[in-house]
């Protein structure tokens, strides 16, 4: 499989001619947004009235559920904080994915604010082979909380995601006890090259 970033929570996962996007985004976003043929497009987070549909750009899942699309797993959960549970009930679902592709189990964490918003699904996405991982702190969850959220996890490799740049891993790295890593510009990572005796922090350039 061969990762890469487009910035924001938008990766191209690519295993042989499949290709997995996450999150897309469009130009005013002030990136330059992915273009190219998708099978599978994934959001993390979308507005509560979409729905599911097929469409030339590829499968689009927007919303929590099971699907199987050619030959890929996908599970996906709400995750809800407490502030939605008031009065100001949000307009929008977070979503929380398991992928099965190639004998990995990918965990995309998404939004995600408070590890306490998927602490029901916890069981589900332990063991995870790769985790995307919000890690650039608040408005969405804090360091340490993903910190300690990753060492429930027990991922081989944490791909970080919601972050400006390298610049912004430092408070992270640190709470797990790591240097700084080297950018790249991809990863290409096989079931066989992954170990659970080392977390590794896959840091991408845009």
């Amino acid at each position: 499989m061969v990762i890469t970033w487009y910035g924001k929570n938008c990766f191209k996962l690519q295993s042989g001619d499949l290709v997995i996007v996450t999150d897309p985004f469009d130009k005013e976003s002030g990136l330059t947004p992915f273009r190219g043929r998708t099978d599978i497009i994934i959001k993390t987070i979308a507005p509560l009235s979409i729905k599911r549909q097929a469409s030339e750009e590829g499968f689009e899942i927007d919303y929590p559920g099971e699907y199987e699309v050619k030959g890929v797993g996908v599970e996906g959960w709400p995750i809800k904080s407490k502030k939605e549970d008031s009065k100001e009930k949000s307009e929008q679902i977070r979503t929380v994915y398991l992928i099965k592709i190639d004998d990995l189990k990918i965990v995309l964490l998404g939004h995600l604010t408070d590890e306490d918003e998927i602490k029901d699904v916890l069981e589900y996405l332990e063991d995870a082979d790769i985790v995307f991982a919000p890690v650039g702190g608040k408005p969405l969850i804090e360091t340490a909380a993903i910190a300690k959220l990753i060492r429930q996890l027990k991922p081989s490799l944490v791909v970080p995601a919601l972050i400006d740049g390298p610049k912004d891993l430092k408070p992270f790295l640190k709470e797990l006890g790591q240097t700084e890593t080297q950018p790249q510009e991809k990863i290409t990572i096989g079931k066989k090259d992954l170990s659970k005796e080392k977390l590794t922090i896959g840091c991408l350039k845009i």
